[in-house]
């Protein structure tokens, strides 16, 4: 039971760090580039590291926003393994991918206005791949079946 609640913890909170992690680089990188390097007269470069102070804050709400019904889902599908395969291997964990994909297209986003234009595809998918970008490293798969003394 431990066991799988770590696995719980390990998909959920993993990827959400990652994906947070990607937002704030993202909006630091931003912020910076418009406010710092290219001298926006309506803000101050002290206005623009202020900004990149509190940009960690704003990707967990972003994240959380974003990426919330697809972590759900990913987590549960781990889980569902743990319980059935005794550990989580790669190859399940890739399995799980299309999935959190699926999730992602139909969880929906009525916080964006109705005209806005959507970043391309290719990049909302990268963006979505780095928050199970932990699991696929490693941090997700827990020991071979016979080694289990090397978790304990």
């Amino acid at each position: 039971m431990l066991a799988m609640f770590r696995t719980f913890l390990v998909f959920l909170l993993g990827g959400l760090l990652i994906a947070t992690a990607v937002i704030t680089v993202f909006l630091i990188g931003h912020t910076v580039w418009l406010d710092c390097l290219h001298d926006n007269p309506a803000l101050t470069c002290g206005d623009a590291l202020l900004f990149v102070v509190v940009s960690p804050v704003y990707g967990i709400g972003i994240a959380m926003g974003l990426f919330f019904l697809p972590l759900i889902v990913g987590t549960a599908l781990a889980v569902l393994g743990r319980a059935i395969l005794g550990y989580v291997p790669l190859w399940y964990a890739m399995a799980i991918l299309p999935v959190c994909v699926l999730a992602y297209s139909t969880q929906t986003t009525s916080w964006f206005p109705p005209n806005a234009e959507l970043r391309p595809l290719w990049e909302r998918l990268l963006m979505f791949s780095s928050s199970l970008l932990y699991s696929f490293v490693g941090g997700g798969t827990d020991a071979e079946p016979g080694h289990e003394e090397d978790l304990r």
